[in-house]
């Protein structure tokens, strides 16, 4: 049947593994809050590999031909709240629908559609067949960390390592260079399986980047969006759209590291949040990268930190203070632990992982406070001695 072809299957399964064990509130805050804005994806439709859609998901689709809050999606449609808030996490996560504020990342997903990114993949996968890669295995891994760190903090010229008056021919080999370098076949051989999605996204930043540079038209388009940072010409407020830019590369890095912590690949998924978090700090990068800490115990005063990040930024959620409070306990400082709970019962008086937590804290104190009864030989000798 259709469903064992191509990657329909891959699909969807990402639209179900999105949203699996995730209830409302999670589902929620993975779309950023009632009043985040979203379209729907230009040029959907004229691929063969999207997945199919049931129908609740095809009339939000509709719905998001312009940019539509999540609120008043929820409002339009009359199935259930947690029904809207799931198809919307599943739209979003095989990318049907997109930030409205992302522009950038619409027209990069529109320079490199899957299908060609694929292409690029499979003559890059023959050139390293004709000729294998050269390169010590721990220089290779370390290399490929380096980039996923900077990745988001480096622009096309950067990424390829060309100077804004490179030639075609200059940028062409610098892209198969990089490409052969990044391609995730590799991962297998330096000791990186089940983490071709970094590798991939490497790979995908760097065709991106190749086919926005190697074309003149969109090269002086991007050029003047730079601006004086690479002494190009400038036009408009340049710091202003780097600024946008820079956010926009830590929510792709968010999402990516969102992925990959759902497929258990944490170092990657960490590398990416400590440079989306260093680009435009926001309680959710925190929040995921403390979650991602607390799955090793040696990170666990790490993810303390983390998840204070977060409560700064958003000191009215009880979600956050009882994540906070979690870690502190695994720290080993009780009384800190209690002080977060309380203030998430302040803000969330019935908060159940707050209310659980503190019974269980003052459970634990009342046995420690208890008087230890004494031993048989200690109550004999009692006895005894009158």
């Amino acid at each position: 049947g259709s469903e064992a072809r191509g990657p329909l299957p891959t699909a969807a399964l990402l639209m179900a593994a999105s949203t699996a064990g995730l209830d409302d509130f999670r589902l929620l805050r993975r779309l950023a809050g009632e009043e985040a804005v979203y379209v729907a994806r230009p040029g959907r439709g004229s691929s063969e590999v999207e997945p199919p859609l049931d129908p609740g998901e095809a009339f939000l689709l509709s719905r998001l031909d312009r940019p539509t809050r999540v609120e008043q999606l929820l409002q339009q449609s009359d199935q259930p709240r947690v029904e809207v808030l799931r198809r919307l996490c599943r739209l979003l996560a095989v990318g049907l629908i997109l930030p409205a504020e992302g522009a950038p990342a619409r027209e990069e997903a529109s320079v490199a559609s899957p299908e060609l990114l694929k292409t690029f993949a499979s003559r890059i996968a023959e050139s390293l067949e004709r000729e294998p890669l050269e390169l010590d295995e721990d220089e290779h891994r370390g290399q490929l960390r380096e980039l996923i760190r900077r990745l988001a903090e480096m622009n096309h010229y950067e990424l390829l390592g060309v100077d804004v008056t490179a030639t075609p021919d200059e940028i062409h080999d610098a892209y198969l260079e990089l490409a052969r370098r990044v391609h995730p076949s590799h991962a297998e051989s330096i000791g990186l399986t089940g983490r071709e999605a970094a590798m991939g996204l490497l790979f995908e930043r760097a065709t991106v980047a190749y086919l926005t540079l190697s074309d003149s038209e969109r090269a002086r388009v991007y050029l003047a969006q730079l601006g004086d940072e690479v002494g190009g010409p400038t036009r408009g407020p340049s710091a202003e759209v780097r600024s946008e830019e820079q956010r926009e590369l830590a929510r792709r890095n968010f999402r990516m590291a969102r992925t990959m912590a759902e497929r258990e690949e944490y170092h990657f998924a960490i590398e990416l949040l400590n440079q989306a978090v260093r680009t435009d700090p926001q309680a959710e990068y925190y929040t995921l990268l403390g979650e991602c800490q607390m799955r090793n115990p040696n990170w666990v005063s790490k993810a303390v930190d983390s998840y204070e990040r977060a409560v700064e930024l958003d000191p009215e959620s009880a979600e956050l203070q009882v994540a906070l409070g979690r870690a502190l306990e695994l720290a080993g400082n009780l009384s800190r632990a209690r002080s977060r709970y309380r203030q998430a019962l302040d803000l969330e008086p019935a908060h159940p992982g707050a209310l659980e937590a503190s019974q269980r804290l003052r459970r634990g104190s009342a046995r420690a406070s208890r008087p230890s009864r004494p031993g048989a030989v200690r109550r004999f000798l009692s006895w005894l001695l009158g």
